[in-house]
């Protein structure tokens, strides 16, 4: 269980692996928080 909620949008603009779980709107900024989807891949550098 992830810590974080994906909150429920037609598509992410950042692609299929990620999603946005928050946006806050203070009236002049518009700040969007999002995250990665967890994978199977290695690091190529590091192969963690």
């Amino acid at each position: 269980m992830s810590k974080y909620k994906e909150l429920d949008y037609n598509k992410s603009p950042f692609g299929e692996n990620y999603f946005i779980y928050s946006v806050i709107n203070n009236g002049d900024r518009l700040l969007i928080k999002i995250k990665s989807r967890p994978h199977d891949c290695n690091c190529p550098y590091c192969g963690g």
